[in-house]
């Protein structure tokens, strides 16, 4: 059976956006970490031993009446845009993301996190910064 992956991150980071000063920010912050989360890709390439970042790019996918955020707001769909930017502005000021606007292109990096492989003797892993 082929090893699968998962994302794995450090008690600090989860304590973040679990904490009551997200919860201040937004009630869903943990929901929208998360989303954020689910865009990476489960690939064996990815596994590596210590904390990665991983870059996203929203360019709007070529439809004329999707821009950048709503390209974006697609991902975290359990929160409307407004609450969405405080969340990634609250994240961003932490360095949990980095968001950046290019042009007409939205960077978001998410970062501390990593991809594990999970065999069937799952093995700890200890995120490295």
């Amino acid at each position: 059976m082929p090893p699968r992956y998962s994302i794995a991150v450090d008690n600090e980071l989860l304590s973040a956006v679990t904490s009551q000063e997200a919860a201040t920010v937004t009630p869903r912050m943990s929901q929208i970490f998360l989303s954020l989360l689910g865009m990476i890709s489960d690939d064996p390439d990815n596994s590596l031993p210590v904390a990665q970042e991983w870059l996203f790019r929203f360019d709007g996918g070529g439809d004329s009446n999707s821009s950048p955020w709503r390209q974006l707001q697609e991902v975290v769909n359990e929160a409307d845009e407004q609450e969405s930017r405080h969340a990634l502005d609250w994240m961003s000021t932490r360095g949990i993301v980095d968001l950046r606007e290019e042009g007409s292109s939205l960077y978001l990096t998410i970062r501390n996190v990593m991809s594990v492989s999970v065999g069937e003797n799952q093995a700890q892993v200890g995120l490295e910064n």
